[in-house]
């Protein structure tokens, strides 16, 4: 995990990793917010929610056809 930016009471990280579809595997990165105490924000599934982390994945274009269907993908990752 590497520290990519900080200000006030929060922290941005960038996270390697990999995405994993089926017999696939191929890597990627996450960004990570932590906030120092819990606030609202505004999920795109959840509607608000009091949280004190966010996070934004990006999936690699070769798998963007597999997680087409968002209700399945978030079935399988959840």
């Amino acid at each position: 995990m590497e520290e990519v930016y900080r200000l006030d009471d929060w922290r941005a990280m960038k996270i390697k990793h990999t995405v994993e579809i089926g017999e696939e595997s191929l890597e990627t990165k996450t960004l990570l917010i932590e906030f120092g105490k819990r606030r609202k924000v505004l999920s795109t599934w959840e509607g608000f929610k009091v949280v004190k982390y966010v996070a934004n994945t990006s999936i690699p274009k070769p798998f963007w056809d597999k997680v087409h269907n968002y209700e399945e993908y978030r079935e399988m990752v959840i």
